[in-house]
C-alpha cells in the first residue's frame, strides 16, 4: 500500500478464517494500521485557536471608553466558533469518548466567554459610576439656582442696601453661568460617547452579517463531501486461481507459456468486500491471463469506500486500524 493524503501506512496483517461447515464461508481479512498526519491540523487548527486566545488576552490593553474593545472580543469569539464548526465537520461521530481536541476548544471558548463577560461587567460599572457623577452635578446645581432666585427677591425688597445685594446677585449669576458651562460640557461628552457606541454596534452587526454568509457557504460546501466514519482507497485487486482443466506444454507451442483472453468467456470467482458501502465505479479489465500450468489471473482497479470505526480520542495524533474482509458470495 502507498501513503496517501493525511494517512501514513504503518503495517498490514493478513488473517485467514476457514469455514468449519458447508454452509460457512471462507474469509481473508486484511487489517491495515495507519497513522494520521498531525502537522496539518496543528498548523491550521490548534495553533490558530491558541493565537486567538492570545489576542483576546491582549484586548485588555484597549481603552474602555469606546465600544472597540467589546466589538474586538466578539469578533475573536466568532472566529473561534467558525473553527469549532470546521472541527465538527472533520471529526467522525463513531467515537464514544469526547476527543481531547474538542475539550481543548471548549476550554478556550469558555475562557474567552468569561473574558467577554468581564468586559461587559466592567463597562457596566463604569457607566453606573458616570451616571452617579452626573446626578451629583445636578444636585450641586440646584442650591445655586435657589440661592440666585432668593438673592434677586431680596434685592427687590431691600432698596436701602442696593450696592450690597447687587454684589451678591453678581456673585450668584457668576456661579450660575459656571454650572451652565459644566452642564453643556457634560452633555457634549455624553452625546459623543453615544455616537461612538452606535458606530461600534453598527460595526459588530456588519461583521455578524459577513460571518453568517461565510458560515452558510461553508456548510453548503460540506454537504457534498464524504460522510465522516468512511474512508476511501484506490486499490488494485488481483484475482488468481487455478483451473485444473487447463494446461499445455510450451515446447509444443513455440515456447508460449502465457496467453490473454477476453474476460467474459471464462468463469471468475465472485469476490466481495464485506465492509464496502458503495458499488465499485472503476472499469473492469477486459482481459485475463492464463499460464501453461492452468493459473488464471485478473487485475482490476477498484475504488474502495468502506466503513471503519475510528477512535478519535487522541485526534489528530491517533492511530487507526481498519479491516478489509474478502469473501466469496456463493462458492467457498
Amino acid at each position: 500500500m502507498r501513503t496517501q493524503y493525511e494517512w501514513l501506512f504503518i503495517n498490514m496483517k493478513v488473517t485467514f478464517n476457514n469455514a468449519s461447515d458447508l454452509l460457512g464461508q471462507d474469509f481473508v481479512i486484511y487489517t491495515i494500521n495507519m497513522k494520521r498526519r498531525s502537522v496539518l491540523y496543528i498548523v491550521n487548527f490548534i495553533l490558530p485557536v491558541l493565537f486567538f486566545l492570545g489576542l483576546d488576552l491582549a484586548s485588555f490593553l484597549i481603552s474602555d471608553n469606546g465600544g472597540e474593545k467589546l466589538s474586538f472580543k466578539v469578533t475573536v469569539l466568532l472566529a473561534v466558533t467558525v473553527l469549532q464548526l470546521i472541527l465538527n465537520e472533520i471529526l467522525p461521530a463513531s467515537s464514544n469518548r469526547i476527543p481531547l481536541v474538542a475539550v481543548y476548544c471548549i476550554g478556550i471558548f469558555a475562557l474567552m466567554m468569561l473574558s467577554l463577560l468581564e468586559t461587559i461587567f466592567v463597562m457596566y460599572l463604569m457607566e453606573k459610576d458616570s451616571a452617579s457623577q452626573d446626578s451629583e452635578t445636578d444636585e450641586d446645581r440646584s442650591p445655586s439656582e435657589d440661592c440666585r432666585q432668593q438673592g434677586k427677591a431680596d434685592f427687590l425688597k431691600c432698596h436701602g442696601e442696593v450696592h450690597k445685594w447687587t454684589q451678591c446677585a453678581c456673585i450668584y449669576d457668576g456661579a450660575g453661568e459656571t454650572q451652565t458651562e459644566l452642564l453643556s460640557v457634560t452633555k457634549e461628552h455624553n452625546s459623543s460617547k453615544l455616537v461612538e457606541e452606535y458606530h461600534a454596534l453598527e460595526k459588530v452587526s456588519g461583521e455578524l452579517r459577513e460571518m453568517e454568509k461565510t458560515l452558510t457557504l461553508l456548510l453548503d460546501s460540506r454537504k457534498e463531501e464524504v460522510k465522516p466514519g468512511y474512508w476511501t482507497r484506490v486499490a488494485k485487486r488481483v484475482n488468481r486461481w487455478h483451473n485444473e482443466y487447463i494446461s499445455w506444454d510450451p515446447n509444443q507451442f513455440c515456447g508460449i507459456d502465457n496467453i490473454s483472453l477476453p474476460a467474459e468467456i471464462m468463469w471468475k470467482p465472485d469476490l466481495a468486500i464485506e465492509e464496502m458501502t458503495e458499488m465499485d465505479k472503476a472499469p473492469l479489465s477486459p482481459y485475463l491471463s492464463i499460464n501453461n500450468k492452468g493459473y488464471v489471473e485478473v487485475q482490476n482497479d477498484q475504488v474502495l469506500v468502506s466503513t471503519c470505526r475510528m477512535h478519535i480520542y487522541n485526534f489528530p495524533f491517533d492511530i487507526q486500524s481498519c479491516n478489509l474482509s474478502f469473501k466469496s458470495v456463493i462458492h467457498t
